[in-house]
């Protein structure tokens, strides 16, 4: 009776609500039967006077009402209406349930609406209806608290990135409804319709690959059997065809790909977008999806283990987690057979048992966690330093995002803990086949544990290279591995679930000391000639320091820099210097000569310079400022085109022309 998320009480109502179907269906068995009816009005009476209770909110205000409203509503319309009596008591049962909306936000403000909306039409009040279709489309507008953000993240539960799960939720609950308010005075149009265009658009539909959301974007939701599966969405997709016929071509593409009708390349749009008020980053070409989630003191956690009994063992999934995925089924139901202290893309120390928050919303520590982005290509950087509960551990870490490749960087990393210390570069379902490249020469690889640490080695798996260019203590393992959902999320089975997995990291040992590593994520490369044609001259690593970081990309003339601390970088024969932390991109554009593109990580500063002494041309000094920036604008990317000598207003980092 008191469970959160499985309280059986709610099954009693879902029950009714079959019984009402079976009434008022032409054709079936109990249609229009007196005797059926009679016990239907007998189930609602004896839930009016049970009045069962669960101490969890969601559930007496939202999951119980709502189901009532339709239990309700599908007699009255079919004319056959609950008792009256009964009916006035359960319709008022529903408004005690949750009198106001003012407490609500974002996805619960919708779901609080639905009902609200219910009501309206079973007691036929406009005034009503207006209140809670306002209510049910409030959320579409942009925020600083929980709802959509400024870059079009999604924020639910305090500052914690939530794209998937409440995100989805919102567009359920705004589309399923808003369809039936088409051509009345209700309905959703202007500016609302394109703020839910957008976000679907442009961040959630991107978000998927094949039929799957990225688990970064779940938050506890990833521990839920079949959560990342996108299933359920094309019918609201259809939805939105009818409501936002201007981009209906975009929606079906999306279903295309989710159906399985096409491939999870079709339609996709090369891109690369950071999120600034989110800590996350999304790149993706085609061929493949890549993303990190990160965490500052802006910004919260993964939520775990608190109340709900979900999401357990994620505490890590905030450090840098990564997600790459080629098909889309990279990760499909790995989540009870995880390593937990193994998410790709984080370095973590390899406890025994993964610390649980402390709280429902646990706030990251780190100013420094930020990224820059000209719409195509991104570098985002990380600063980790953790001591919860005997973690100890610290490193910079940042990503270069190009088109065939994304570097990733580790720098100043050490542990005064107990565990190894390790950088997990992926972990995810073995495709039955890896191999070893070194010195030219391909080693196939099965099952077991493996060793690659010569230079310039590369380890393939599922039609990615991993390059690691300086070596390492590399480490391969292909193996079974073996859990339990009910270990990460306590509503469900505690049967034992196996599969097998392919995972590989770098060792940094017990306790290192400004430890480093680096590699290259590579899709496309499946065999010894495709890494043999591959130019790995375009990647010039220029430093990996404590205090500098930088890749520069020699086809595409780019160069991307995190400035941990102020100080200067060589390059070309001449030196950049900045007298603040920032991230710094730089990039030759035809018609548009040198663009300088500068992000505060911190989003602290009132301006940085940037001061260019090049080998063949007079020092030129660059100011950006700052301190104009509205507070949501905090962190984005600013622009400078050097010779046209002019700044460029931004506010998103999105779907720049200033990188075609």
């Amino acid at each position: 009776m008191t469970h959160r998320t499985q309280w059986s009480p709610i099954r009693h109502l879902g029950n009714v609500f079959q019984m009402c179907r079976s009434y008022t269906i032409p054709g079936t068995k109990w249609y229009r039967n007196s005797s059926l009816k009679a016990d239907i009005e007998k189930a609602l009476q004896y839930w009016y006077d049970a009045t069962p209770r669960c101490n969890n909110w969601w559930m007496n205000q939202i999951a119980v009402p709502q189901q009532m409203g339709r239990i309700l509503l599908l007699m009255d319309r079919k004319g056959t209406p609950v008792e009256s009596g009964l009916r006035k008591k359960l319709i008022a049962r529903m408004e005690s349930a949750a009198p106001s909306l003012a407490p609500h936000t974002g996805a619960n403000k919708v779901d609080v609406a639905i009902h609200y909306m219910y009501r309206a039409c079973l007691t036929h009040d406009a005034r009503l209806m207006k209140m809670a279709t306002d209510a049910l489309f409030e959320p579409l507008s942009y925020t600083m608290k929980e709802g959509i953000q400024h870059d079009n993240s999604y924020m639910q539960h305090g500052p914690q990135l939530y794209v998937g799960g409440y995100g989805m939720v919102m567009i359920q609950g705004i589309v399923t409804n808003a369809k039936a308010l088409v051509g009345t005075e209700f309905a959703l149009s202007g500016e609302k319709l394109g703020i839910l265009s957008r976000f679907v658009r442009e961040t959630y539909l991107p978000s998927i690959r094949g039929g799957s959301l990225s688990w970064n974007l779940l938050g506890r939701g990833v521990t839920r059997p079949g959560s990342p599966s996108q299933r359920g969405l094309p019918s609201l997709l259809e939805d939105l065809c009818r409501m936002d016929p201007a981009h209906e071509r975009e929606y079906r593409q999306a279903i295309d790909r989710i159906r399985g009708d096409r491939g999870p390349e079709w339609g996709v749009v090369p891109e690369s977008r950071y999120y600034y008020r989110a800590d996350y980053v999304r790149h993706q070409r085609p061929g493949y999806f890549f993303d990190v989630r990160m965490v500052s003191n802006r910004t919260a956690r993964n939520e775990q283990g608190v109340g709900n009994g979900e999401g357990f063992k994620q505490y890590f999934l905030s450090d840098g987690a990564t997600a790459l995925q080629i098909s889309g089924k990279e990760f499909d139901g790995i989540y009870p057979v995880w390593d937990w202290s193994a998410i790709p893309g984080v370095t973590c120390p390899q406890m025994e048992k993964i610390p649980l928050a402390q709280s429902w919303v646990a706030m990251g520590k780190n100013p420094f966690v930020g990224g820059v982005s000209d719409g195509m290509y991104s570098a985002v950087a990380y600063r980790y330093a953790d001591d919860y509960q005997g973690i100890d551990s610290e490193a910079r870490k940042a990503w270069f995002m190009f088109d065939r490749e994304i570097v990733c960087l580790g720098s100043a990393i050490g542990s005064r803990g107990k565990a190894p210390l390790r950088t997990t570069v992926n972990q995810c379902l073995w495709e039955g086949g890896a191999s070893v490249v070194e010195d030219g020469r391909e080693r196939k690889i099965s099952k077991g544990n493996h060793e690659c640490g010569g230079k310039s080695a590369w380890v393939l798996h599922g039609g990615v290279g991993y390059w690691f260019p300086s070596g390492g203590n590399v480490k391969v393992v292909a193996r079974e591995q073996q859990g339990k959902w009910h270990d990460i999320n306590t509503n469900y089975s505690d049967e034992i679930v196996k599969k097998d997995v392919f995972s590989l990291w770098v060792d940094h040992g017990i306790q290192p000391e400004a430890a480093l590593y680096a590699y290259a994520i590579v899709p496309g490369i499946k065999n010894a000639g495709d890494v043999k044609n591959y130019p790995v001259n375009n990647i010039g690593i220029l430093r990996n320091d404590a205090t500098v970081q930088a890749v520069y990309h020699k086809e595409l003339d780019l160069l991307q820099t995190v400035f941990w601390e102020p100080g200067e970088l060589a390059f070309k024969g001449g030196v950049i210097r900045v007298d603040r932390p920032c991230i710094l991109m730089m990039k030759r554009l035809p018609r548009k000569g040198l663009v300088f593109y500068l992000a505060d990580p911190t989003q602290t500063l009132d301006k940085v310079t940037v001061t260019l002494n090049p080998a063949s041309r007079s020092k030129k000094v660059l100011t950006f400022r700052m301190d104009g920036d509205k507070a949501w604008e905090k962190g984005r990317t600013h622009v400078y085109e050097m010779d046209r000598n002019r700044y460029l207003s931004l506010t998103s980092s999105a779907s720049l022309p200033y990188s075609q």
